[in-house]
């Protein structure tokens, strides 16, 4: 995966510290703002996300707080050992 950048490896940083992003994607006066749960979630961009998501480093699943649905983002396997390897590799 040469097409993985700098910032793509300090968000999967991120998240494999445990980040969870909520995305609201239903219409009301918080569609399409970020919740991060954790305070550095707030630097990852709607843009970085989708590049993530396309090579599939994290993962989604649909959540619903106080009747809104959100995007739940969180690390998959894949960038979980991508990371691993890449930490792995600056440790030599």
């Amino acid at each position: 995966m040469s097409s993985i950048t700098n910032n793509n490896y300090a968000h999967l940083r991120i998240f494999n510290d445990g980040l969870l992003l909520d995305l609201c994607i239903e219409p009301s006066s918080y569609f399409g703002k970020l919740f991060p749960s954790l305070p550095l979630g707030a630097i990852i961009k709607l843009g970085s996300i989708r590049d993530l998501k396309a090579k599939g480093l994290i993962k989604s699943e649909t959540i619903f707080c106080y009747e809104l649905e959100y995007k739940r983002y969180s690390i998959s396997d894949l960038g979980k050992k991508l990371f691993m390897e890449y930490k792995n590799d600056c440790s030599k």
